[in-house]
């Protein structure tokens, strides 16, 4: 019985060492496809860039023998509109190095990044038309975009100012202790005076004490006129009650 367990140990014993003989084998195996293959990509990368080297020298050689030539040629793009075409062009031949080239580039580019602000500047604002003024964060997010197009736009200013005004009431309103169901606003008989009354819901979970009404008033622009603030008459305000203000 005992030599039958020591043959079966052995067994297992020599097993787990041409186990791991295998896996070491084919370790050494995969390590050498890898090697193969990385050694193979740096062949083609060199082979790649030993290419790109010779096109750029033969591009410069052919560049300072026509510099007459391209320069023209990029020229009759440009006073043809087509900015891609000289764009191109001069890319072929930029490596060149010459200050005339590389200027002539500098202005396509600028060409190119203003019609493509222009563009991005007609769809915003054609996307703008179909966003409600209530979406105060994406409104936001799109005149930011718009002022970073055009900087000196006024318009863009105070669209900004105001929908940042208005999604920090947002914010804040999420945050608050309590839910504006309604309000309205009705001048006195003698006009010299403007009330304001609605109706505030608890949505805290508690009661609140001494809760006090603001009401601001802005002009059409968006500019602050005055401020006033009054105690809420019912105190504490219960949870889930609605109450007056004024």
């Amino acid at each position: 019985m005992i030599i039958i367990v020591l043959i079966l140990i052995g067994i297992n014993y020599i097993s787990g060492i041409i186990d791991r003989k295998a896996e070491e084998e084919a370790d050494r195996k995969r390590a050498r496809v890898e090697e193969k293959i990385a050694r193979k990509k740096a062949e083609i990368q060199n082979r790649k860039k030993q290419e790109q080297e010779r096109l750029q020298r033969k591009d410069i050689k052919y560049y300072k023998a026509n510099k007459k030539k391209v320069i023209s040629q990029i020229k009759t793009y440009f006073s043809k509109g087509e900015y891609e075409n000289a764009l191109t062009v001069a890319n072929k031949y930029i490596s060149a190095e010459d200050p005339n080239l590389e200027r002539l580039r500098s202005n396509v580019l600028k060409i190119l990044q203003a019609k493509r602000e222009l563009k991005r500047e007609q769809e915003i604002l054609t996307q703008l038309k179909t966003i409600p003024v209530s979406e105060y964060k994406r409104n936001l997010d799109l005149y930011r975009e718009l002022e970073g197009i055009d900087p000196k736009n006024q318009l863009y200013k105070k669209k900004i100012a105001f929908y940042e005004r208005k999604y920090g009431q947002e914010k804040e309103r999420a945050s608050c202790d309590l839910e504006l169901l309604s309000w309205h606003w009705s001048t006195t008989s003698s006009g010299n005076y403007v009330t304001a009354e609605g109706e505030v819901k608890n949505i805290s979970g508690r009661r609140l004490e001494r809760v006090q009404a603001v009401v601001t008033w802005y002009d059409s622009s968006g500019n602050l006129i005055t401020s006033d603030a009054s105690t809420i008459q019912y105190s504490p305000l219960m949870r889930v009650r609605l109450h007056r203000l004024k």
